[in-house]
């Protein structure tokens, strides 16, 4: 039940809106994990996520070494205006990005979590 909460939350703050429910089953049906436990913990923490997402984009741009474009609703609005196929583009960079600093955090976590806890049965 522990790996369970605590994978929920990692898994919770993933920075890609809409995906966290498939990474949970994905995970919890690899794992053996409770996945209705992960999905409650998930929508409890799901503010989490919002607070979460800005800090794991900055921390990606570093490792992938660029500098960040659009993180501000006009600056999105405007890059659509200008070109929408650049603006995909930048956007899906910021997801990178995210993606990229989450997983610099939580896939040593979640390791960690698996051997400890798993280790224990």
């Amino acid at each position: 039940m522990v790996l369970a909460v605590l994978a929920g939350l990692l898994l919770t703050i993933f920075p890609v809106v809409g995906v966290t429910n498939l990474l949970m089953v994905a995970f919890g049906l690899r794992f053996k994990v409770n996945i209705p436990i992960m999905i409650v913990v998930s929508y409890i923490a799901a503010p989490l996520q919002f607070l979460a997402m800005m800090p794991f984009i900055h921390l990606g741009e570093r490792i992938v070494g660029v500098k960040h474009t659009l993180l501000t609703v006009d600056a999105i609005k405007a890059a659509f205006q200008d070109s929408f196929f650049q603006a995909i583009r930048d956007l899906g960079l910021e997801v990178v990005c995210g993606v990229s600093g989450w997983m610099l955090i939580a896939i040593p976590i979640i390791a960690f979590l698996l051997f400890t806890l798993k280790s224990k049965r």
